[in-house]
């Protein structure tokens, strides 16, 4: 499967750091793509329009659908870390 994807302008000292968070954003959506079994170009890509370029529209600044990635893994790592420690918690106090 492979995705054409449209790039925008950036300057040329940004242009690392956009493309090193593009290939992790890149990374995260084909991995989801696989998971759902996404069989064609045109499942994927509606999966970037409704993600990733979403996220870039939406904030108005190249590289904001990593952010966006990275905030969700985050919070879902944060709240797993608390589940455990608070059952932990509460079996010492049975």
């Amino acid at each position: 499967m492979s995705l054409v994807v449209l790039k925008k302008t950036v300057s040329r000292n940004l242009m690392p750091v956009v493309m090193w968070c593009w290939a992790k954003v890149n990374s995260i959506l084909r991995h989801v793509g696989a998971l759902l079994k996404y069989e064609t170009d045109s499942e994927l890509e509606e999966l970037y329009m409704k993600t990733a370029w979403m996220f870039d529209r939406k904030y108005g600044k190249p590289g904001a659908s990593y952010d966006a990635f990275k905030h969700a893994v985050t919070l879902v790592f944060h709240w797993h870390f608390s589940q455990k420690i608070i059952t932990q918690y509460i079996s010492r106090l049975s």
